[in-house]
């Protein structure tokens, strides 16, 4: 039986060898609706003059709706307040708007919250590619790709936006995640592309906002 499933899996191997490589999550896949942390760490958190640094977490939650939070436990500064208007600062460059939504001040401070527009993790220095993760986008027979871990499928999508250029690869749990979410409701990412420029050119990511809102803003898309 092992010798038959070896040949088996060298008979795809070889099948499937020839065609492009699908692009491979930054992030597990989990089932749909459950959130993920994107960042733990040291941050700051700002408001005018005022500062507290913090250690926490960051994390996408889908339902009711997608929003980034953050929770955080205090180490230094001032006692913060609730309200809107505050700025959260990560390592490399990275920032974010964000609102105090509630905490503890007795004992063991703490604050949590929710970031509002587009959060920046790292330094925004030119590159190539940009990864992006698209959750509830639609089923469809596209190009042949193959898996990171075997096996293969007519997954891929070409999608061009002026000088841009975007792969799109469906994951090969999709139709498991396309039950569920039939089943549950909300939201789950099925799908993971490259974004770049057509000339193979560098740019940032701001240079690629445009093109991320005209293709994915209605994809629940975030990259990285």
């Amino acid at each position: 039986m092992a010798k038959r499933q070896a040949r088996l899996a060298s008979l795809l191997r070889a099948m499937t060898g020839h065609l492009p490589q699908a692009a491979s999550a930054e992030y597990d896949i989990r089932p749909p609706n459950r959130s993920r942390t994107i960042f733990r760490g040291p941050f700051t958190l700002s408001h005018g003059r005022r500062s507290s640094r913090c250690h926490g977490s960051v994390r996408l939650a889908w339902v009711p709706d997608p929003v980034v939070r953050f929770q955080a436990r205090l180490i230094s500064g001032g006692d913060v307040e609730l309200g809107d208007g505050r700025t959260l600062r990560m390592p490399g460059a990275g920032m974010a708007r964000a609102s105090i939504t509630g905490g503890t001040w007795v004992f063991r401070r703490k604050a949590r919250g929710d970031i509002h527009g587009p959060l920046r993790i790292g330094q925004d220095r030119p590159v190539r590619a940009i990864r992006i993760h698209v959750a509830n986008f639609h089923d469809y027979v596209g190009a042949p790709a193959r898996f990171q871990g075997g096996g293969g499928g007519s997954v891929r999508l070409d999608l061009d936006h002026g000088d841009w250029r975007i792969q799109l690869d469906q994951r090969p749990d999709y139709g498991r995640i396309k039950d569920l979410l039939r089943i549950h409701g909300g939201y789950g990412i099925g799908h993971v592309g490259i974004l770049s420029r057509s000339d193979g050119s560098r740019s940032t990511r701001a240079d690629a906002e445009d093109v991320l809102s005209a293709h994915c803003g209605r994809m629940r898309s975030h990259s990285r």
